[in-house]
């Protein structure tokens, strides 16, 4: 297993509803800088050798271009190191995710959960120091995923998590060893309870040993023995027990359902279970009809991930006749996804007919 835990950083910002309010399109808040990996104690570590050095730009109400979003740029800073030595860019695997957190008093009532993230292998280019470049996530999450019941001022307080990668890291995803464990009361020493009033008993060290999220989150609030109970809030239970069961068997629980299956690959990005949206993506494609594959892409685009795109674009091109004016191809249209209908149309007018829309309507030449 890796050291993903001192590869770990994460930015808490309370009081987001104020930064709303206060700060205008455009403009940004910057963390503070931050090294990766993080100082370790183990003389042993040698990933620590030569650390980077991090920070990151949050827009509450998006950079320039962006409208009803945030936006996050994630930049590189130079270290004397890396100047003396004349390294002038980084190439990086990287996971960065944003998500919401309650305050009860003066302690978090709830566990720190992503509501999205993306893991990106960026180029040289990207972390450019001549060129003081970084990543940029204009459209990272719609405000209204912050604030699903439209009042933006409701109180509420968000954290940024990044989690670098070394080239030599072994994926989450290594085979499990567990199975027999699973939903086993020997020795369980924590429980999740969903927002249904469903438990599932688990055991910390397979949680921990098998996945960076869980290990972020039982070393940090949760560590206390006597803290058993997890409350889950706004997931699934059959998709929440889906994402436990890959963990302790490396394999995908025998899911019924089209929106299971959607909720439990965005566990599973969210977790950074990369083998476990893998077999979700599999299974979706045994799936998709005529009623939903309009779903497929837009989750795709959601969440950048070019196999469900691609999974629905070639759904498209075999059943072009029968969805080209349909509600799926309305509710694609009006996304606002510019580079996904970008694509959309590129596809159609390759294989099939010449597509525009005039604002309104789909029509063909």
């Amino acid at each position: 297993m890796s050291n993903e835990i001192v590869n770990t950083f994460i930015w808490e910002i309370g009081n987001f509803e104020n930064l709303l309010k206060l700060i205008p399109r455009g403009k940004c808040i910057t963390s503070q800088r931050f090294w990766l990996p993080q100082k370790s104690f183990d003389i042993n570590n040698q990933s620590c050798k030569h650390p980077t050095l991090w920070e990151l730009y949050l827009f509450p109400n998006g950079d320039n271009g962006t409208r009803d979003s945030i936006s996050l740029y994630f930049h590189a800073v130079q270290t004397n190191y890396e100047k003396s030595n004349h390294i002038m860019n980084r190439k990086k695997s990287i996971n960065i995710g944003i998500g919401k957190y309650e305050i009860c008093g003066h302690y978090e009532s709830s566990p720190k959960t992503l509501m999205r993230s993306r893991r990106t292998s960026t180029t040289f280019d990207i972390f450019d120091f001549s060129k003081n470049g970084g990543l940029e996530l204009p459209n990272f999450i719609p405000l209204d995923s912050i604030f699903p019941e439209g009042d933006k001022s409701k109180a509420v307080n968000l954290f940024v998590q990044v989690t670098l990668f070394e080239d030599d890291v072994v994926d989450d995803d290594d085979e499990r060893v567990y199975e027999q464990y699973f939903e086993d009361d020997t020795f369980t020493d924590i429980e999740f309870v969903l927002d249904c009033g469903s438990r599932i008993k688990a055991h910390r060290i397979v949680l921990s040993a098998n996945s960076t999220y869980f290990k972020n989150m039982l070393q940090g609030q949760w560590k206390e023995k006597d803290m058993k109970a997890i409350q889950i809030k706004e997931t699934n239970y059959i998709a929440f027990r889906a994402v436990v069961y890959y963990i302790y068997s490396g394999k995908l629980l025998d899911i019924k359902g089209f929106d299971i299956l959607k909720n439990t690959f965005k566990l599973a990005d969210m977790m950074m279970l990369e083998n476990l949206s893998r077999l979700v993506i599999d299974e979706l494609s045994e799936w998709i009809s005529d009623e939903n594959w309009y779903e497929i892409i837009l989750l795709g685009w959601e969440f950048n991930n070019e196999p469900l795109r691609n999974m629905g674009l070639q759904y498209i091109a075999d059943n072009w006749a029968k969805i080209k004016r349909s509600e799926g191809m309305l509710r694609l249209l009006s996304s606002n996804n510019i580079e996904g209908i970008e694509e959309l149309f590129y596809v159609v007018n390759k294989n099939m007919e010449i597509a525009k829309w005039d604002g309104h309507s789909l029509y063909f030449c």
